[in-house]
């Protein structure tokens, strides 16, 4: 009886050995990082919580590790130890399409959608787009997004802070239309620009190759003005050559009819270059453009029968102001 108890806790012991081996090799591999949010690029205006991304480099055998954090501040994350890529973005209450698939090909769209919307034209949709587009890509406009990357994030046995500083990688159009006429009798309107970038790199924080059509919407700011603004990623970025970009503004009248008006902005966009910071190394921030309109021709209604929903298609009218 005593040579069996004995060998029982002999077992037991080596059992109990093997698990504290196992849990050691497991807690060795695996290191607490500190990531901490550094805002001095930018304001994290419309972010509330930040995502954090480590993707292996080529050879290394560790897995994708991920984190959230609750807030623009940072926290704690474990993660094995290992060479990694790292993006960090915000994710919060996003219009943005974030495709995380690879650390080289990350990056951020939105999705695809109509040039003018059906609740604020009742129902119809088909509209044409901004005069010269060369692309038919309709894209909403995104979220606020801020990004930083590293292409090498080392973990190891130390238990240190990684300090990430995220960059805000959209552009603002600012739009202001004075003198517009016959505005008491608009129903509907909005407005869409050409040529802006349809996508950005996560991993370059820059905007790729891609052109779009941007919808955004307008509202009524005074009696004879309107206005709106519009995100982007930006324009004529990742590109060898200045593109065209032509602001459209649709309106629909009280009796159903339908007008659009194009505006060649073109000089206007180019003028406004992004912010360029004085370290090299730092990507250029986002631009804040407005531009404004000293007119829009708006006629009267052509029928006083009320709403005619059967009504022709969009009429084209004449700009005969410069911009």
């Amino acid at each position: 009886m005593r040579r069996v108890a004995f060998t029982a806790i002999i077992g037991a012991a080596m059992m109990c050995a093997s698990c504290q081996k196992d849990l050691c090799n497991d807690h060795v591999h695996s290191t607490e990082i500190d990531v901490r949010f550094d805002w001095s690029l930018s304001k994290p205006d419309g972010a509330s919580s930040m995502y954090m991304v480590l993707m292996p480099v080529s050879g290394e055998s560790m897995t994708r590790q991920e984190q959230t954090f609750g807030d623009t501040d940072g926290g704690t994350m474990v993660a094995a130890r290992g060479r990694y890529h790292a993006i960090a973005l915000n994710r919060n209450g996003s219009l943005n399409e974030i495709h995380l698939d690879t650390y080289e090909g990350a990056y951020a769209t939105t999705a695809s959608t109509d040039v003018v919307s059906t609740k604020t034209f009742h129902g119809m949709k088909s509209a044409p787009l901004p005069a010269g587009s060369t692309s038919s890509d309709v894209r909403s406009q995104p979220s606020p997004l801020y990004a930083d990357t590293c292409s090498v994030f080392a973990v190891d046995n130390a238990h240190r802070e990684h300090v990430m500083q995220p960059k805000r990688l959209v552009d603002t159009i600012d739009v202001r239309v004075e003198g517009v006429e016959n505005l008491e009798y608009v129903i509907g309107m909005s407005a869409a620009i050409s040529g802006m970038n349809s996508a950005v790199s996560l991993s370059r924080l820059e905007p790729m190759d891609g052109l779009c059509t941007v919808p955004m919407e307008l509202e009524a700011i005074g009696s004879t003005t309107i206005g709106g603004r519009v995100l982007t990623f930006g324009h004529c970025r990742g590109s060898q050559q200045k593109q065209q970009h032509v602001l459209t503004i649709y309106t629909m009248l009280v009796d159903g009819s339908k007008y659009y008006f194009n505006y060649d902005v073109s000089g206007k966009m180019h003028a406004i270059e992004p912010e360029k910071p004085d370290d090299p190394e730092v990507p250029e921030g986002p631009a804040h453009i407005v531009i404004d309109i000293p007119k829009l021709p708006v006629p009267l209604p052509t029928h006083s029968g009320g709403f005619q929903p059967e009504m022709g298609d969009w009429e084209e009218r004449e700009i005969d102001v410069a911009m």
